[in-house]
């Protein structure tokens, strides 16, 4: 090939590639755009529209139903209110651990109003992925209607002082207290240290967790508990195997309780995006349990793209939703503030195999249906 002739092969390359790319883009927001349907909600609370009334059939026909969402807005916990009462499930998996999922359980059963706001006021801001009011408001709806919880997760580093103080509050003995106490003690000055910038890490991932196990094994004390923050502790140090590790302990856990639990219950299952998503982690594990027992699952993705965001801590001021890769033809599509799309008219069409985002289509095609949420607001902190 002569010099002129491989540069104009260069030029047609350079200027054709995009154009094909921008036309590929175009022809499958053409695709979404059939297969979505609109979600309105009323001034009720209530979600109506052809997106609702199409959700509900899956709703009313599924035995597993599996939400990953995106975390921390005010809409996601209020939606999956509305799939629960419509499918009056009886077990709710939760995406914290065993223990606090009872603790929660237990508090909002057993406490009236003004005992629950004490316990949140000292606790609220420590309960994991419900340290903010529509999500605990979530559960206590739930806990009205005899929904029993199921923690599947590690202990988490910045909820673990919450299940210190129930462990303090119901300690068998004085020495047992005391030491409960020094924990506390020793979790809030790390806590306080790390918002200064004065230690990089909370106290379940730090020497001074090591040294209080250390201190509670050699008194001989009960340590069951601690067991647990230890093996917690070592997923967090795990480096590389820390993901591997943590979504071996979520199938184990889910595992050990398909009988309690699972079997021959309807069931609501609410985590991260990734975790749910049918062709890995429990979403996987659920999806084949389901075909083994001749039950069926559902897996939804519930995604806010646009607004802003709230955080896991106080501290942490809310941030302004940014576009990410993984959610790429999302974005600037739909005109309403919910879109249901039904994917499974979607992953296997001309379409969805020319494009050229890995990522975005690893995750559509482990998903049944997703609901988009734009101008989302963030969850408000306690």
């Amino acid at each position: 090939m002569n010099k002129n002739n491989y540069l104009r092969l260069l030029f047609l390359t350079i200027l054709v590639c995009p154009i094909l790319t921008f036309a590929q883009n175009e022809n499958f927001k053409k695709l979404l755009l059939e297969n979505s349907f609109v979600i309105e909600k009323k001034s009720d609370g209530k979600f109506k529209g052809e997106g609702w009334k199409t959700l509900e059939k899956k709703i009313k026909e599924t035995d597993y139903f599996m939400i990953g969402e995106s975390h921390f807005n005010a809409e996601v916990p209020e939606f999956i209110d509305a799939v629960q009462k419509r499918g009056k499930y009886k077990t709710f998996v939760m995406e914290v651990s065993p223990m606090l999922a009872d603790v929660l359980q237990e508090k909002i059963e057993n406490s009236d109003e003004n005992k629950l706001n004490v316990w949140l006021k000292e606790n609220g801001n420590n309960i994991s992925f419900y340290s903010h009011k529509e999500d605990f408001q979530l559960l206590k709806n739930l806990i009205k209607n005899k929904v029993d919880f199921l923690g599947l997760d590690q202990i988490s580093a910045l909820s673990d002082i919450t299940l210190y103080r129930y462990h303090k509050e119901n300690a068998s003995d004085e020495k047992l207290q005391d030491f409960y106490a020094t924990v506390i003690k020793n979790w809030e000055q790390g806590f306080d240290k790390m918002i200064k910038g004065e230690q990089a890490m909370p106290y379940l991932i730090s020497e001074t967790f090591v040294k209080d196990y250390d201190y509670m094994k050699k008194e001989k004390m009960e340590n069951s508990f601690f067991e647990k923050l230890d093996r917690s502790n070592n997923i967090y140090r795990g480096g590389a195997k820390s993901h591997e590790m943590r979504v071996s302990d979520l199938k184990l856990n889910l595992k050990n309780n398909y009988k309690e639990h699972i079997n021959r219950k309807k069931v609501l299952f609410r985590f991260g995006a990734n975790h749910c998503n049918k062709n890995e982690d429990i979403g996987q594990q659920m999806f084949e349990y389901a075909k083994e027992n001749k039950k069926k699952s559902f897996h939804l993705a519930v995604i806010c793209i646009t607004g802003e965001t709230g955080s896991p801590l106080k501290v942490m001021p809310n941030t302004t939703l940014q576009k990410i890769k993984q959610m790429e033809y999302f974005y600037d599509v739909f005109d309403s503030k919910y879109t249901y799309v039904d994917l499974s008219k979607i992953t296997n069409t001309p379409e969805f195999s020319a494009l050229e985002n890995p990522r975005f289509k690893k995750f559509i095609e482990g998903y049944d249906a997703i609901v988009i949420i734009q101008d989302a607001t963030p969850a408000t902190k306690f």
